[in-house]
This record gives structure tokens, C-alpha cells and sequence, in this order.
């Protein structure tokens, strides 16, 4: 699943950061956070092998609905709004984008 999700927050990540450009060593910060942020909905695979016992699909957890990571997206957007910082803004449209491509 990993390996899945990794080519989607990569191809997303260098799309967001081409519209708005960093510097280089910001740019690299940022797809770093970027993978690991598509990744993040599949770290419930290990609750599914080492917990549930394979049971329950593991599509089916809380990390995998999306009105889950509005949540995060509803409470830091506005903050991004209001500071007008261009960095953190970039860095939280990254996450949220990269962490919804499920």
C-alpha cells in the first residue's frame, strides 16, 4: 500500500510546489513532509496485521475516511488564512492534499 500511495503525494507534492516555488533546501523539506504525509492514512495497516487480525479491511478504519482529515484541514487553514505566512500555508495545503490522496 505504501508504495502505492508514495508516486501520487510525490507527483502531487512537485505539482504544488512548481505553482508556488520554495527554496531549494525549503523544496526538499517540503516533498520530504510531503511522502510521509501520503503515507500517513496507510499506518493503520499495522493495527490491521498486529491488532485486528486482518478482520476488519483496513479501508474501513477512521484514517481512511475522508471527513477525517477535514478535521485537521478546517482547523488549520483558517489559521494559515489569518497569519498570511506563504510558507506555512504551503506546507498545509501539501499536507492536506498529499494525506487526502487515498
Amino acid at each position: 500500500m505504501f508504495i502505492a500511495h508514495l508516486p501520487a503525494g510525490y507527483v502531487l507534492t512537485r505539482h504544488l510546489l512548481d505553482r508556488a516555488p520554495a527554496g531549494d533546501a525549503l523544496s526538499r523539506r517540503i516533498l520530504a513532509f510531503g511522502l510521509l504525509a501520503s503515507v500517513l492514512p496507510d499506518f493503520d495497516l499495522l493495527y490491521f496485521y498486529l491488532i485486528d487480525n486482518r478482520q476488519t479491511l483496513h479501508h474501513l478504519y477512521w484514517p481512511h475516511l475522508p471527513a477525517f482529515w477535514l478535521v485537521p484541514a478546517a482547523l488549520s487553514l483558517p489559521i494559515c488564512a489569518i497569519t498570511r505566512n506563504r510558507t506555512l500555508t504551503l506546507v498545509s495545503l501539501v499536507f492536506h492534499a498529499a494525506s487526502s490522496c487515498i
